[in-house]
């Protein structure tokens, strides 16, 4: 009988987890590492993302702001293996639609830690600024007593205030529709 081997195939999981390794501890081939990484399949990328199982070192990696990948947010909102305080670094950071997947996320919308991040994110719209207070509100009901007293970071969200609407648009529009249903 032959004693010959075939080389066996590296699991795409395995391959990323090889690829992270190297790309952060091996100064000769870990640019190539990180491009590589850069440019994988995007599925299997998102498979890792969302695999609880997946190395600490590796959802590191993808959740980084510097290795970000928009695509794999939803995974690693959804892995409960990330990290709270790497999901709270990129939501400070996150683009509009970033955010949008930050406040579709069930995990999100119960983590006062995460939706305080998010709050703090210059790309926020009103809209999403006011869907986080409103969840914050829902999750600590004490501050609804002091939203709009003393915070002035927040004071008013609504479109109105935000100037997003002008009031002058609004006021002709309100009365006809008051007049029309005062009878």
């Amino acid at each position: 009988g032959s004693t010959a081997h075939r080389a066996q195939p590296i699991p795409p999981g395995e391959m990323i987890e090889i690829l992270v390794y190297l790309a952060k501890h091996n100064s000769v081939c870990g640019q190539q590492a990180a491009m590589t990484l850069t440019g994988w399949d995007e599925n299997c990328s998102k498979e890792v993302a969302a695999n609880p199982k997946t190395s600490r070192e590796v959802l590191e990696y993808f959740a980084s702001a510097e290795n970000f990948r928009p695509a794999l947010l939803p995974s690693l909102l959804s892995n409960a293996a990330v990290p709270e305080e790497l999901l709270a670094a990129l939501a400070t950071l996150t683009s509009r639609d970033g955010a949008d997947a930050f406040l579709a996320n069930e995990r999100v919308c119960r983590s006062q830690v995460l939706l305080n991040a998010l709050a703090s994110n210059p790309n926020l719209s009103g809209i999403q600024s006011a869907t986080i207070d409103e969840r914050l509100a829902t999750l600590n009901p004490a501050r609804i007593k002091a939203a709009g007293h003393g915070n002035p970071e927040r004071e008013e969200t609504s479109a109105v205030s935000s100037g997003a609407i002008e009031t002058s648009e609004i006021v002709p529009e309100l009365v006809a529709v008051l007049s029309e249903h005062a009878g």
